[in-house]
């Protein structure tokens, strides 16, 4: 979710953030086998590894409900940002020039 709000404050295309955060379960794959192996091998339940496998992935879904809520309460996620962290254009434009020049 932190990399969705900092790559909208920077107006990286949503559809280009979806993208990039699906990549998450590719670029992780092999760190999450093992780390589920290892519960396994610990003795934790199939219940508990797939909880975990859960936990420890991502889901379209998953950040289609938080901006659905966003989207709700706030109207869009630009909005998000300046009324819930409180960041001013001003601070948005900076995290532009100080991120994408």
């Amino acid at each position: 979710m932190a990399a969705y709000l900092i790559l909208s404050a920077l107006q990286v295309p949503e559809e280009t953030i979806l993208k990039d955060y699906l990549l998450t379960n590719k670029a992780t794959q092999s760190f999450r086998e093992q780390w589920l192996q290892t519960l396994r091998d610990k003795g934790e339940s199939e219940v508990v590894v797939e909880n975990r496998r859960a936990l420890g992935s991502v889901s379209v879904d998953y950040l289609n409900q938080a901006i659905d809520l966003i989207n709700t309460n706030y109207g869009n996620v630009q909005n998000y940002l300046t009324e819930y962290f409180d960041l001013s254009p001003n601070d948005l434009k900076q995290l532009q020039q100080l991120y994408l020049d």
